[in-house]
C-alpha cells in the first residue's frame, strides 16, 4: 500500500508546480486577474505585484503611486501582456476615481505594448486605441482600432472591438460637427 501511494505521488507529481518561480508567477495572475504572458520570466515576473500596489495606492490616493508606476514601466518593460494589462486596468478599474486616471501612463505603457508585439495583437492594438482616444489623438485610435478589428479572429472580442470602433467613429463625427 505504501508502495503504491509512493508510485503515486511519483507519477502525479507536477514538476512544475513545485518550480517556486511558477508559483509565484500563478500567484501573480491570481492577484491581477490575468495569466502572466509567455513572456514573463523570473525577470518580468516582479512587474505584477508592483501592479497591484500601483492600484492600491491610486485608489487610496496615496503619494507614492508615482514612483510604483515608474517601477512597473521598468520592470515590465520587455512584457507586452503585463504592460498591455496596466495601461487597460488604468481605464477599468473602478476602484480608481477617474480624475486620478494617469491617460499619459496608460498611452505609454500601451504604446510599448504596441512596439512589443509589432502592432500584430488585436488585443492590444484595442487597448492601445482606447489611450490614443482617451489622450485626443482621435483619428490615430481610430485607425488602430479599425486594424485591432481586422486582425480579431475571435468573434466575442471582435464584436466588442467592432462596437469601440463605432462609437469612436460617432463621437469623432459629433465633435467635427
Amino acid at each position: 500500500m505504501v508502495i503504491c501511494a509512493g508510485a503515486a505521488v511519483l507519477l502525479f507529481w507536477d514538476t512544475e508546480a513545485s518550480d517556486s518561480f511558477a508559483v509565484s508567477a500563478r500567484a501573480k495572475a491570481q492577484l491581477t486577474n490575468t495569466a502572466p504572458s509567455q513572456q514573463t520570466n523570473a525577470v518580468t515576473a516582479g512587474v505584477w505585484p508592483l501592479m497591484e500596489d500601483y492600484f492600491v495606492a491610486i485608489a487610496k490616493n496615496k503619494t507614492n503611486a508615482t514612483e510604483l508606476a515608474r517601477q512597473v514601466m521598468i520592470s515590465g518593460t520587455n512584457d507586452w501582456n503585463a504592460l498591455a494589462f496596466f495601461s487597460w486596468r488604468i481605464f477599468h478599474d473602478r476602484a480608481i476615481k477617474p480624475q486620478l486616471r494617469d491617460r499619459a501612463l496608460a498611452l505609454a505603457a500601451a504604446e510599448r505594448a504596441f512596439q512589443l508585439t509589432e502592432g500584430k495583437d488585436p488585443t492590444v492594438l484595442d487597448t492601445y486605441a482606447r489611450a490614443l482616444w482617451e489622450n485626443d489623438r482621435r483619428s490615430e485610435a481610430i485607425t488602430h482600432q479599425r486594424k485591432a478589428v481586422e486582425l480579431c479572429k475571435e468573434e466575442a472580442k471582435r464584436i466588442d472591438m467592432e462596437a469601440n470602433l463605432n462609437r469612436y467613429t460617432r463621437l469623432s463625427r459629433e465633435a467635427q460637427r
